[in-house]
């Protein structure tokens, strides 16, 4: 059975951050705004700092592990108590 893919679509250059963590709450049940979440990560016109996704990330209660600076594994868990693990890849501009 395939799952369905959920897509959350930047709304301009600096969202993609935002974008990328609203996609993976929706996946799992949770809708949440790009605006929320630039508000809480502090996105500014330069976009989202490493440290902002991690408040975002925290704010929304799951275990974020930083293995270095350019990929954070985020693990999920769902009111199961069973782990999924969702990547995220950011790279240096």
């Amino acid at each position: 059975m395939r799952r369905r893919y959920y897509c959350v679509k930047q709304h301009d250059i600096t969202d993609c951050a935002a974008a990328s963590i609203a996609t993976i709450c929706l996946q799992y049940g949770k809708e949440v705004s790009i605006a929320k979440i630039r508000e809480i990560a502090g996105t500014d016109r330069f976009g989202t700092t490493a440290y902002g996704i991690v408040k975002v990330v925290e704010h929304f209660g799951t275990l974020l592990i930083v293995e270095n600076l350019f990929y954070i594994i985020i693990f999920y868990y769902n009111n199961y108590g069973e782990g999924d693990q969702t990547f995220l890849n950011l790279y240096k501009a």
